[in-house]
C-alpha cells in the first residue's frame, strides 16, 4: 500500500510539474509574440506622429506652388481612416490580445488581420498611385513643362524624374512593410501551431 501511495504522490508531483512547465512555456511564448509584434505598434505610433507633420508639408507645397488644395485635402482625408484602421485592426497586435485571448482565438485574429491587411493594400496602393498622378498632372499644368525656355524645361524634367523615383521608392517601402507585417503574423501563427503539437 505504501508503494502505491508513493507512486500516486510521484504522479501528482509530475502532473503539477507538467502544469507549471506549460504555464511557464505559455508565458514565454506570449512574451516572444509581444517582442516580434512590437515593431508594428511602434510603426503605427510613428504614423500617428508623422500624420500632422506630413499634412502641413503637403498643404504648404500646394499653397506655395498654387496647386489645387484638394490635392492636399484628399490625401489628408484618406490618411485619417487609414491610420485609424492600422491602429485598430491591420498593423497592430495589442498586448491585451496576446495576454488574454486563447491561442486559438489569437491565431484566428492574426489570420483575419492578414486578410484585412491585404484588402487595405489593394485599396490604398492604387489610391496613392492615382493621387501621385494627380499631383504630377497638376504640377505639369502649372509649370507648363514643355513650353518656354530650355532651362525651365530641364528643371521641370528633373523634378518629374525626381517625383517618379520618389513614387517608385514609396511603393517599394509600402510593399516591404506589408511583407514584413505578413511575415510577422506568419511567425506568430507558426509558434502557436508548434505549441499545439507539444
Amino acid at each position: 500500500m505504501d508503494e502505491l501511495k508513493e507512486l500516486r504522490t510521484q504522479m501528482a508531483a509530475m502532473k503539477h510539474s507538467l502544469e507549471e512547465y506549460n504555464i511557464v512555456n505559455n508565458r514565454l511564448m506570449r512574451t516572444v509574440m509581444k517582442q516580434r509584434s512590437g515593431w508594428m505598434s511602434n510603426y503605427v505610433t510613428a504614423e500617428i506622429i508623422a500624420m500632422p507633420v506630413l499634412s502641413l508639408f503637403i498643404i504648404t507645397i500646394c499653397h506655395t506652388m498654387h496647386m489645387s488644395m484638394w490635392i492636399a485635402y484628399s490625401i489628408i482625408i484618406a490618411m485619417i481612416p487609414s491610420t485609424y484602421i492600422d491602429w485598430k485592426s491591420t498593423m497592430r497586435i495589442s498586448s491585451d490580445d496576446i495576454n488574454n485571448l486563447s491561442l486559438l482565438e489569437l491565431k484566428r485574429k492574426l489570420q483575419k488581420q492578414k486578410h484585412y491587411r491585404k484588402i487595405q493594400l489593394l485599396i490604398e496602393l492604387p489610391f496613392c498611385v492615382i493621387w501621385a498622378g494627380w499631383f504630377l498632372i497638376e504640377y505639369l499644368h502649372l509649370r507648363d513643362a514643355f513650353k518656354g525656355h530650355s532651362e525651365e524645361n530641364a528643371s521641370a524634367l528633373g523634378n518629374i524624374i525626381f517625383m517618379l523615383i520618389m513614387l517608385a521608392l514609396s511603393v517599394a517601402v509600402i510593399l516591404i512593410i506589408y511583407r514584413v507585417a505578413q511575415r510577422t503574423n506568419d511567425r506568430i501563427i507558426e509558434d502557436i501551431d508548434y505549441s499545439d503539437k507539444e
